[in-house]
């Protein structure tokens, strides 16, 4: 996944290992751990996204959350 630096200007290579994928209704939709998702009933369901990084003090933190709203129709 592609992302951006603030800091240098640039984009980045994120790996799928240091993203966090949720869904908020996965009755309605599943994500995988690579960020596939996979419609089970009719619904709305909130996909999010979270990047984490150890900041200069080796302690993690969310650098990045991103939401998306999956429609699953019958």
């Amino acid at each position: 996944m592609i992302g951006y630096d603030i800091a240098n200007d640039s984009l980045v290579n994120i790996p799928y290992e240091d993203l966090t994928f949720t869904s908020n209704a996965p009755e309605t939709a599943e994500v995988d751990a690579n960020g596939n998702v996979t419609g089970k009933a009719a619904g709305e369901a909130i996909i999010t996204i979270e990047y984490k990084a150890l900041n200069e003090a080796g302690e993690e933190v969310v650098v990045l959350t991103k939401d998306a709203t999956a429609t699953v129709v019958e």
